[in-house]
């Protein structure tokens, strides 16, 4: 029969076993991939150029399906599941369990992705397998997207930053590992930018404020007045009937009336260009940020893809005021390595402060807690020998 100091001796040197483990298996990197589980889900993400009809988007879908649906078996497919949104589609394929299928998720998507990406023309095509902890991912991602890999851009330019993202995205789809990368910034909106000409506008006896007033008014009307009733207030808009609206090009045929009687065309007191808006900024800390995202095979080790992406980075000559940060998993693999090893010297201080109270003494739990790594000299050649892993 087992004495009871014996028995409260054995729970600690197991546990501590445990942690000493499943740490020293954490440092090496590779283990974390056999947590990385099939979910049984295989996702296609398509985009499209900012404005592109859903007629067109829906045309590129129909291509897409024609060219995955062959790939998958029957058998082991439960759904097939389609979203047109704007500017692009998503695909959702649902497999059954792991445990009743032959298929790999991760394989399967490696097979689709090699028939699909480039082979759309006008569209950037995604495929990645999600794992067990695709919504922690997703619930924790910071904007750049659930990507095993992520950069992070920061600098202020928009037009700048955007034409490193893409020397960046070059560079990442070049690395061992990557299976593809895309700038996390699109193509902005198209719009018309009207320029008022100061100087010529005070020659004439104007002010700027009449000549935006009468832009405004042609394209899309201006306020008059407000009206007021029950304790809330309402904007009253002078505008043209839709059919008599100008459009920005028609301003050239608009003329504004001078203080001294006459008319000067409103053409001659504005410039016009076209350019393109962002669609959205991001910041961290108030800092502008392009996410870079990469999606890795089903092969790669998230951390050693991370040091030649590191490498292949490093003689990219950034301006100034411009900075590149990894995030993205491999942030969040950091952060949780971290957090671990505080929680295994706390472990390891309270297991030593119960075994002490148990042993009555200060160093005998030491004997006993240091003699527990050299277990590991002969576990872990059997697990290697074995092919046994830790889950």
């Amino acid at each position: 029969k087992s004495s009871p100091t014996a028995m409260s001796a054995t729970a600690p040197v197991i546990i501590v076993g445990l942690l000493v483990e499943f740490f020293e298996c954490a440092l090496r990197g590779e283990p974390l991939r056999e947590f990385d589980a099939d979910a049984s889900q295989v996702d296609i993400d398509l985009q499209m150029a900012q404005g592109t009809n859903i007629a067109v988007v829906t045309e590129y879908l129909d291509e897409l399906e024609q060219r995955v649906k062959p790939m998958l078996p029957e058998e082991d497919t439960e759904n097939f599941a389609k979203q047109i949104q704007p500017w692009g589609a998503e695909v959702e394929i649902q497999l059954k369990s792991a445990s009743e299928r032959e298929v790999n998720s991760f394989a399967l998507a490696d097979s689709i992705r090699s028939e699909v990406v480039g082979k759309v023309p006008g569209a950037d095509v995604r495929v990645s397998a999600q794992s067990g902890l695709w919504i922690l991912r997703r619930v924790f991602s910071t904007g750049g997207g659930n990507e095993s890999l992520q950069v992070e851009l920061r600098g202020y330019d928009l037009d700048q930053a955007q034409k490193i993202a893409e020397r960046i995205k070059t560079r990442l789809e070049t690395v061992e590992g990557v299976a593809g990368a895309r700038s996390g910034r699109r193509e902005g909106r198209p719009e018309q930018n009207i320029r008022f000409l100061r100087d010529k506008i005070s020659s004439l006896g104007l002010s700027v404020e009449e000549v935006a007033r009468a832009v405004q008014t042609n394209l899309g009307g201006s306020r008059a007045a407000s009206y007021r009733t029950g304790g809330e207030q309402f904007p009253i808009t002078v505008r043209l009937r839709p059919e008599d609206r100008l459009s920005v090009q028609d301003l050239d045929n608009v003329s504004i009336p001078t203080p001294d009687g006459q008319s000067v065309p409103l053409s001659t007191l504005i410039e016009r260009d076209r350019g393109r808006a962002p669609t959205q900024i991001q910041r961290i800390n108030g800092q502008r940020v392009t996410y870079i995202s990469a999606s890795l095979t089903s092969d790669a080790v998230l951390g050693e893809v991370v040091k030649r992406a590191r490498s292949e980075l490093s003689t990219l000559q950034l301006p100034e005021g411009f900075s590149i940060t990894f995030g993205g998993q491999y942030r969040e693999q950091q952060k949780a390595q971290t957090d671990f090893l505080i929680a295994i010297i706390m472990a390891l201080v309270l297991i030593y402060m119960v075994m002490a109270g148990q042993f009555e003494r200060f160093l005998d739990p030491l004997i006993v807690m240091f003699s527990v790594p050299l277990v590991l000299v002969g576990v872990l050649p059997t697990l290697v020998l074995t092919g046994t892993t830790v889950n």
